[in-house]
Protein backbone atom coordinates (compact mmCIF):
# COMPACT_ATOMS: atom_id res chain seq x y z
CA UNK A 1 0.00 0.00 0.00
CA UNK A 2 1.25 3.24 -0.77
CA UNK A 3 1.24 6.02 1.46
CA UNK A 4 -1.88 7.75 2.31
CA UNK A 5 -0.78 10.79 3.98
CA UNK A 6 -3.68 13.46 3.96
CA UNK A 7 -5.77 11.14 2.19
CA UNK A 8 -9.23 9.55 4.07
CA UNK A 9 -8.62 7.07 6.08
CA UNK A 10 -11.52 4.04 5.80
CA UNK A 11 -13.96 3.38 8.18
CA UNK A 12 -13.33 0.75 10.98
CA UNK A 13 -15.39 -2.70 10.42
CA UNK A 14 -17.54 -2.18 13.51
CA UNK A 15 -21.07 -1.11 14.93
CA UNK A 16 -20.26 1.66 15.74
CA UNK A 17 -24.05 2.12 17.96
CA UNK A 18 -22.77 0.87 21.39
CA UNK A 19 -18.82 2.36 21.19
CA UNK A 20 -16.99 -1.00 19.71
CA UNK A 21 -16.31 1.19 16.66
CA UNK A 22 -14.16 3.58 18.76
CA UNK A 23 -12.10 0.91 20.75
CA UNK A 24 -11.52 -1.06 17.58
CA UNK A 25 -9.68 2.23 16.41
CA UNK A 26 -7.82 2.39 19.70
CA UNK A 27 -7.06 -1.17 19.31
CA UNK A 28 -5.69 -0.73 15.72
CA UNK A 29 -3.54 2.62 16.54
CA UNK A 30 -2.03 0.68 19.61
CA UNK A 31 -1.33 -2.22 17.28
CA UNK A 32 0.11 0.02 14.35
CA UNK A 33 2.46 2.01 17.19
CA UNK A 34 3.69 -1.14 18.18
CA UNK A 35 4.23 -2.31 14.77
CA UNK A 36 6.36 0.82 13.71
CA UNK A 37 8.50 0.54 16.91
CA UNK A 38 10.05 -2.71 15.44
CA UNK A 39 10.58 -0.94 11.89
CA UNK A 40 13.50 -0.13 10.01
CA UNK A 41 14.54 3.16 8.37
CA UNK A 42 16.56 3.60 5.10
CA UNK A 43 17.69 5.83 2.33
CA UNK A 44 16.41 5.44 -0.77
CA UNK A 45 16.61 6.91 -4.52
CA UNK A 46 13.78 8.99 -3.89
CA UNK A 47 13.00 12.77 -3.35
CA UNK A 48 11.24 11.84 -0.52
CA UNK A 49 14.75 10.30 1.51
CA UNK A 50 13.85 7.77 3.34
CA UNK A 51 11.39 4.99 3.78
CA UNK A 52 10.03 3.10 6.64
CA UNK A 53 8.80 -0.77 6.94
CA UNK A 54 8.34 -3.58 9.33
CA UNK A 55 9.54 -6.98 8.42
CA UNK A 56 6.57 -9.22 7.72
CA UNK A 57 4.31 -6.55 6.88
CA UNK A 58 3.95 -6.64 2.67
CA UNK A 59 2.62 -3.93 1.30
CA UNK A 60 3.04 -1.15 3.97
CA UNK A 61 5.69 1.24 3.97
CA UNK A 62 5.91 4.98 4.92
CA UNK A 63 8.61 7.76 3.38
CA UNK A 64 9.63 11.06 4.85
CA UNK A 65 12.87 13.41 4.60
CA UNK A 66 13.80 12.40 8.02
CA UNK A 67 13.25 9.48 10.30
CA UNK A 68 11.08 10.74 12.11
CA UNK A 69 8.70 11.40 9.14
CA UNK A 70 8.94 8.27 7.71
CA UNK A 71 7.81 6.66 10.79
CA UNK A 72 4.80 8.99 11.08
CA UNK A 73 3.82 8.20 7.75
CA UNK A 74 4.44 4.60 8.50
CA UNK A 75 2.48 4.35 11.63
CA UNK A 76 -0.60 6.01 10.03
CA UNK A 77 -0.20 3.62 6.89
CA UNK A 78 -0.65 0.64 9.37
CA UNK A 79 -3.66 1.93 10.76
CA UNK A 80 -5.11 1.85 6.86
CA UNK A 81 -3.20 -1.71 6.24
CA UNK A 82 -4.94 -3.07 9.60
CA UNK A 83 -8.25 -1.60 8.87
CA UNK A 84 -8.57 -2.66 5.40
CA UNK A 85 -7.30 -6.21 5.96
CA UNK A 86 -9.98 -6.56 8.85
CA UNK A 87 -12.61 -5.47 6.12
CA UNK A 88 -11.23 -7.90 4.12
CA UNK A 89 -11.36 -10.55 7.01
CA UNK A 90 -7.63 -11.35 6.28
CA UNK A 91 -5.93 -12.99 9.11
CA UNK A 92 -2.73 -12.94 8.01
CA UNK A 93 -2.51 -9.55 10.28
CA UNK A 94 0.77 -10.33 12.49
CA UNK A 95 0.68 -10.39 16.08
CA UNK A 96 2.59 -7.17 17.64
CA UNK A 97 3.69 -6.57 21.30
CA UNK A 98 1.08 -9.18 22.27
CA UNK A 99 -1.32 -7.17 20.25
CA UNK A 100 -3.84 -9.46 17.70
CA UNK A 101 -5.95 -8.26 15.33
CA UNK A 102 -8.46 -11.25 14.04
CA UNK A 103 -12.36 -11.04 12.83
CA UNK A 104 -14.75 -12.70 15.09
CA UNK A 105 -17.12 -15.33 12.66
Amino acid sequence: MASTTGAARPQAPADTSNGSGAVLERLIERWAVAAASHAKVRAINDPKGLIATVAGIDGAWGFGNSSEEALEDLQSVLIDWATLKLQDGDEDIPSMEGLHLVVAR
